[in-house]
């Protein structure tokens, strides 16, 4: 029975044989599956990683346009303003023959006070207002409108030296002058030569 006993051990021998094989394939096959997973999670998180990266930078470059395009706005009304001042008519003398200048006083919002003689004939609503708001313009630094915390520049009252933004108010007689009424000349309001008026923020 030699023979028969050794086929049968050989038999054994090779099923033990193959479902060890089979098991090393599986465990081989699961390990390789489970190396598979792990790198795609690596790049997913990778993948993510750049996106969100990518996503701060835009934000960081939408920041910075924005504060450009903020600074550009603000140079750009500030420069109007000033230039707006600088073209007004000269400051007569103060003794001339006829009719006297206009002496307007404008009592600014910090409580600063301007002043200047004016031509009777010529003078009008919207050369005050451009002499203010251009004083304005030359007094206040631009950075303080540059930062996160400033309101946005589309707004008309949102930086001091927009001429829309204010109203002129004398007291004798009390009258409230806008920018919308410019084009009146200073002798058609009933006003005296000596004119004290009062810079007020428009009510919104």
């Amino acid at each position: 029975h030699y023979p028969l006993r050794r086929q049968r051990q050989m038999c054994i021998r090779d099923r033990v044989s193959t479902q060890s094989t089979g098991d090393e394939n599986k465990r081989k096959k699961k390990a390789s599956l489970l190396t598979q997973q792990l790198v795609e999670e690596q790049n997913r998180a990778f993948l993510s990683s750049q996106e969100e990266d990518k996503r701060k930078e835009i934000l960081i470059l939408s920041k910075e346009k924005e504060k450009q395009d903020r600074a550009k706005k603000v140079y750009e009304a500030r420069a109007a303003a000033i230039e707006a001042l600088n073209q007004l008519q000269p400051e007569p003398p103060k003794t001339t023959t006829g009719q006297k200048p206009f002496n307007v006083a404008v009592k600014l919002t910090d409580g600063s006070k301007i002043q200047r003689l004016w031509d009777y004939e010529k003078t009008t609503l919207k050369d005050i207002f451009q002499y203010v708001t251009g004083n304005i313009a030359q007094r206040l630094p631009d950075d303080k409108f540059l930062d996160d915390s400033a309101p946005s520049l589309d707004d008309p009252n949102s930086i001091p030296w927009t001429i829309e933004r204010y109203e002129l108010v004398s007291n004798y007689p009390k009258v409230t002058f806008s920018y919308s009424e410019g084009s009146k000349l200073l002798r058609e309001l009933n006003l005296s030569n000596q004119i004290m008026l009062f810079l007020s923020p428009k009510k919104i």
